[in-house]
């Protein structure tokens, strides 16, 4: 999986803030869930599980 194009902007003061408030987020690049939807979904349950480092 690639990283989301928003890397930049609002969103890691968000997530910085979410992280400090014991939330984890995941980026995922749109392409991907349109490419790989199966793939995206493998990830988001190993990231739950706390499997995935990524």
């Amino acid at each position: 999986m690639r990283p989301s194009a928003r890397s930049t902007g609002p969103a890691p003061f968000r997530d910085r803030w979410l992280r400090d408030q014991g939330v984890r987020t995941v980026r995922i690049a749109a392409v991907d869930v349109r490419d790989n939807l199966d793939g995206v979904v493998q990830m988001i349950v190993l990231v739950a599980r706390g499997e995935w480092e990524g």
